[in-house]
């Protein structure tokens, strides 16, 4: 038995391995527990192994390429129209061992522990950066419930607060303004946990000549550069147009969430972005090859939504609203 080729079913305990021979013969399929995995690839010859880009997926390939093998992950959706019959295990594998033979399969690159370190430190900010606009939403409606009125933005409320504390104290329950104070030093912990982070993420674009390179160019700065360098890897293993056309769609979101930063105490002016999640267009069919465009929603359901945040009653700026 020579197996040439196979496809691992990532998972937390039990992996599902599926292989072929050099004539796409299944000749493997067998379930690995977690702790065998390495000891069952270095008694095979080396041969080209494909995963779906998961949470550990980027550990294990490093893992078996320094067993000799030569391992490839793929997003998921490029997986999803090798599948066969119904999802599990014993499919999913079999599905990932045909996709990574394909092609016009693009592939992601494997990820160094040091850019895996990189991107925690902008997902552990953007989780803090979510918690602090849930409390602030919270420490408003509260406020609002008295009649009190804080203008949005993180800014106005860690400065405008005390003072509006201050001067409403006689008009307040002891106990609401105990609770606003309490809220009001979990706001600033939030913060000065916030600017850690962003020190942090200065010093790796300080440290990384390649963000730095990056910076160079208008509009981008050390928060953009590091979380590029950390996401792309390297950037030659990616198809010309679709990179350059990533690259654009970053760059408008950006440009949307500093506009609205810039104008949220100023104007009326109110900037929202929207991903619409998969639709079915030329466009994506062209970029994706192998998935059946009849299972994507149209753009029209999409466009209604767009309308219902134009409407004078929304009132929110500078927020991503996810509708896939």
């Amino acid at each position: 038995m020579k197996v040439t080729t196979s496809g691992i079913d990532v998972a937390k305990s039990v992996f599902q391995v599926h292989g072929v021979d050099e004539r796409g013969k299944a000749v493997l399929r067998r379930q690995v527990r977690r702790a065998q995995l390495l000891l069952f690839f270095s008694k095979l010859e080396p041969c080209l192994i494909g995963m779906e880009a998961c949470a550990s997926s980027h550990y294990w390939a490093r893992k078996l390429t320094a067993l000799g093998h030569t391992v490839r992950l793929m997003a998921p959706q490029f997986v999803k129209p090798y599948r066969k019959n119904d999802k599990n295990d014993g499919n999913d594998a079999e599905a990932i061992c045909e996709a990574v033979q394909r092609p016009s399969m693009r592939f992601v690159p494997v990820k160094s522990p040091e850019q895996q370190a990189e991107l925690a430190v902008h997902r552990i900010r953007r989780r803090l950066m979510g918690k602090r606009t849930a409390l602030i939403n919270q420490l408003r409606g509260l406020l609002a419930e008295y009649g009190l009125v804080l203008a949005q933005g993180a800014n106005h409320v860690r400065s405008k607060l005390p003072a509006l504390l201050e001067s409403s104290s006689e008009s307040l329950p002891p106990l609401a303004v105990e609770l606003f104070r309490d809220l009001y030093e979990e706001l600033v912990q939030l913060e000065q946990r916030l600017e850690a982070y962003d020190r942090r993420i200065e010093r790796l674009y300080r440290a990384n000549p390649v963000c730095q390179r990056l910076g160079q160019q208008e509009g981008i700065g050390a928060l953009t550069a590091t979380a590029f360098v950390a996401t792309v890897a390297h950037a030659a293993q990616f198809k010309p147009y679709w990179g350059p056309y990533a690259v654009t769609k970053a760059a408008l979101d950006a440009l949307a969430r500093t506009y609205a930063a810039e104008t949220m105490n100023i104007s009326r002016v109110r900037v929202m972005a929207v991903n619409p999640g998969p639709l079915r267009t030329k466009m994506r069919a062209a970029a994706m090859p192998g998935e059946d465009p009849m299972e994507l929603k149209t753009a029209e359901p999409v466009a209604e939504r767009i309308l219902e945040l134009c409407l004078p009653q929304f009132q929110e700026t500078g927020q991503l609203f996810d509708y896939r």
